[in-house]
């Protein structure tokens, strides 16, 4: 028997074997979640031809995500090559070498340590300066931002506790023009202000996230509120003045949940002097210390992971193959991911001390670690009775082709039916582990954002699992043409290494042939999108809002409900709020603000308690009516009859509700724009959202249509390169036709050109491709 002994030559070969899986994962998982990343970021930096800045803004969001993806492409790394080694029979002639298994494991423990080493310099010392970088440009980008967001003649509540409505924007200096915001101070209290011109300020102290407010001249201040039993109102006229609309105290969109810089924001040494100096147990103090665990638990989640997945992976070798292995790798994330998230949640409510709740994952995974090694004959003989039954249900083939020397045979008639299905199989397996891992991902990324928020809001876990079970429509719907495009990329990369497309061209099969079922697959897969538009995500999106806003303790943002009040404008130049209509068209808590004059500053107001309908255009107050008129100086006026107001679109007006494009289907949406328009309210953003409705459902045949020519042109020799072209031509595709949406919504291109312009351009390109590749 051969002595038990070291090669370095075997252990070289193992490692240049792995780092390619380590690359390849690596980069289709940061490509996933960058790419969404992307578009998120997209919709709050308006581009707006600053491409410095949208670059430097996507250079920032690198390390956060290389930090969950790292660890991740190391487990599916080490997976995939146990099962590469034990699948060519490669293991056997390393055991008969004299290498033992826990030899063969040391160049995969050392890759592990050195994905652990990158984690660690990443959360230790890049990725909090790139939140502070990213900070930085969002405040650079807010103000432009918010110009963009708070559109005219658009009712909007982008900070919390501020309706602000503007009636137009200087093309020349970008001043507003018309200018009018509402602000509850208490229960039944308000200040109002309105002004003929100003503009929007952003300013950032060190250290500080951006104090946003508007810079105001030639105004009207209103302040009412309630002297005992008696309700009182202050009148002040100004020239120049400011409000501020947020600080380190707002909970906005824009900006970040706490004050001042933010322990992730801080360097190690901060953390650590943190955690050391302050006062033992008080919040700062224990942020600082979970922050502290949580950086250091996260780079050692990579080195944890690959030693969970030798052992597993050594039990499972030659029983499971390459599609089982990625699933396996997923469910063992996603379980890891799942036990740190919750490790984090019970640390930040106090449950469990720091060390204990985020060191608990790493723990549980050394133990079923070194459990699986104890096992491993066990182990791998209830799999070796398992796997193969599960995957005789989860995965079963097509019948195989027929013999490949019967050449003709490919041309036509029941064996093509065969060679399509076959295609159709390995194309509908890996797109659907495709898109389950991107949604998983999204899911886990999801809740390492949501975790401070449900902990500070103490949010039950059974609330926060509903809250993900309507967020999972809204992810499908973005993740699935990713989803496919990854499993075309994964079918042919198969079809590649393992020369049936070779095979199968030299036999017969033309491109046209080869491609007829994809495309099917794409199409039938767009039109199961639409109908998941249309009938499913309006009322999953409005639930799963409605549940992300009790999570961040934030109150629902709608255009037309604010303080318990709802919100319309009329053609009249007027805005109106009020708190009910009933069937009989009676207004309940109404008020009238009349903005109809040449400086559109608030002229008058008017109020009831209670007003009915006299006729088709007037309501009366019956109760608690009065009004009130500043243009004039004539004060408050309570006449002896009672206060009526009359409405232009009449009880229409009232009767309109505006919600988000993505809680409405086409129908909707288109009837909502009609309306806007007809009340000369611009809403070119919202015609940019009908169209995308539209369009996207199909991003998926251009996808498909983008990536097929390098797939199928790929060699064995260059199929990383080729693959890789794929990728970044759709990225770029996805890019640009983001970028195109933006001018869209900006008023520069019209709603069509915007959005159906980028999907035209790279079909048209992918069909030329394709011919290409056809001759």
């Amino acid at each position: 028997m051969l002595a038990k002994r070291f090669s370095f030559t075997i252990a070289t070969y193992i490692i240049r074997e792995t780092i390619p899986y380590y690359i390849i994962s690596a980069g289709l998982l940061t490509f996933i979640i960058y790419a969404q990343q992307f578009i998120r970021q997209t919709e709050i930096f308006q581009i707006d031809g600053q491409l410095s800045l949208t670059l430097r803004t996507m250079a920032c969001l690198l390390p956060g995500i290389l930090t969950i993806t790292i660890p991740f492409a190391a487990l599916l790394s080490t997976l995939l090559v146990i099962n590469q080694l034990s699948s060519n029979r490669e293991s056997v002639s390393i055991s008969a070498s004299g290498m033992s298994t826990a030899q063969t494991a040391v160049p995969l423990m050392l890759l592990g340590l050195g994905a652990t080493t990158i984690t660690l310099a990443l959360t230790i010392y890049v990725n909090p300066l790139s939140i502070r970088s990213l900070k930085n440009l969002r405040i650079q980008a807010l103000k432009r931002a918010l110009e963009l967001r708070i559109k005219p003649q658009t009712l909007t509540s982008v900070f919390r506790d501020y309706l602000i409505y503007i009636n137009s924007v200087s093309q020349d200096s970008g001043e507003w023009k018309g200018i009018f915001v509402y602000h509850p101070t208490s229960e039944n209290g308000a200040l109002i202000v309105s002004a003929a011109r100003g503009r929007i300020q952003v300013v950032s102290p060190l250290n500080e996230p951006g104090i946003i407010g508007i810079q105001m001249e030639d105004g009207i201040t209103i302040t009412s509120g309630n002297t005992g039993n008696q309700q009182s109102q202050t009148t002040t006229k100004f020239k120049r003045s400011y409000i501020k609309l947020s600080d380190s105290d707002s909970d906005t969109t824009l900006l970040s949940d706490q004050p001042g810089r933010t322990v992730q924001e801080l360097s190690f040494s901060q953390l650590a002097s943190q955690a050391t100096n302050l006062p033992r147990n008080s919040a700062e103090q224990r942020q600082a210390t979970i922050e502290w665990h949580k950086r250091l638990a996260l780079a050692a989640s990579a080195v944890v992971l690959v030693m969970l997945a030798i052992p597993i992976g050594l039990a499972l070798s030659g029983i499971s193959g390459r599609t089982s292995t990625v699933i396996l790798g997923l469910a063992i994330a996603t379980g890891y991911y799942f036990a740190t998230i919750a490790g984090q949640n019970l640390t930040m409510t106090g449950v469990t001390p720091p060390f204990a709740g985020l060191w608990a994952a790493s723990a549980l995974g050394i133990s079923i670690s070194l459990l699986t090694t104890l096992k491993q004959r066990r182990i791998a003989e209830l799999a070796g009775n398992l796997l193969p039954d599960l995957k005789s249900h989860l995965f079963r083939k097509a019948p195989a082709a027929a013999n490949p020397a019967a050449g003709k045979e490919f041309r036509g008639g029941k064996v093509l039916n065969t060679v399509s299905l076959m295609l159709l199989s390995e194309f509908a397996k890996f797109a659907a582990l495709s898109t389950l891992t991107i949604v998983t991902l999204t899911i886990i990324f999801t809740l390492s954002d949501l975790v401070p928020s449900i902990a500070r809001n103490r949010v039950p876990l059974q609330f926060v699992a509903g809250y993900l079970w309507q967020l999972s429509p809204q992810l499908l719907y973005l993740c699935t043409p990713f989803g496919l495009l990854l499993g075309m990329l994964f079918t042919f990369g198969l079809l590649t290494r393992t020369s049936q497309l070779t095979a199968l061209s030299a036999h017969g099969l033309s491109p046209y042939q080869i491609f007829l079922p994809l495309i099917t697959a794409a199409i039938v897969t767009s039109l199961a999108l639409f109908y998941l538009s249309e009938k499913v995500l309006p009322e999953s999106n409005r639930r799963q809002d409605e549940r992300y806003n009790r999570i961040k303790g934030r109150n629902a943002e709608q255009a037309t409900m604010a303080f318990g009040q709802k919100w319309v404008y009329g053609t009249d130049h007027r805005l109106y709020s009020f708190q009910h209509i009933s069937e009989s068209n009676h207004l309940l808590n109404a008020t009238v603000y009349n903005l109809d004059n040449p400086s559109h500053t608030l002229c008058e107001i008017t109020h009831a308690d209670r007003a009915v309908r006299i006729s088709d255009n007037v309501w009366q107050a019956v109760s608690g009516g009065w009004h009130e008129n500043f243009c004039d100086n004539a004060g408050q006026n309570r006449p002896d009859h009672p206060a009526s107001f009359q409405v232009a679109e009449g009880v229409a007006l009232f009767r309109r509700t505006t919600s988000e494009s993505s809680k409405m289907n086409l129908s909707s949406l288109a009837r909502h724009i009609r309306q806007l328009s007809a009340a000369g309210i611009p809403a070119s953003s919202l015609k940019v959202d009908l169209e995308k409705k539209k369009v996207f459902p199909f991003f998926s045949l251009v996808l498909i249509v983008l990536a097929f020519p390098f797939c199928l042109t790929a060699t064995s020799r260059r199929l990383l390169v080729r693959l890789n072209l794929s990728l970044i031509l759709c990225l770029t595709f996805w890019t640009v036709s983001h970028l195109l949406e933006s001018m869209g919504k900006q008023g520069r291109l019209s709603a069509e050109l915007a959005v159906w312009g980028g999907p035209a351009a790279f079909l048209a390109l992918g069909i030329y491709l394709f011919f290409r590749v056809g001759k």
